[in-house]
């Protein structure tokens, strides 16, 4: 129970940077793996 309440706590905390940072514009970093910003990145370098 303390992991998950532990685990539900970081990816809270994740998707608020997450949310903060596209409001303002900003390049959301790569945390746990690529993020959206990551991938659209790729397909416009490939396009």
């Amino acid at each position: 129970t303390f992991v998950m309440l532990g685990l539900h706590h970081t990816i809270h905390h994740r998707g608020q940077l997450s949310s903060y940072l596209r409001c303002m514009g900003a390049k959301v970093p790569s945390i746990y793996g690529e993020s959206y910003d990551d991938a659209q990145a790729k397909k416009t370098a490939q396009a």
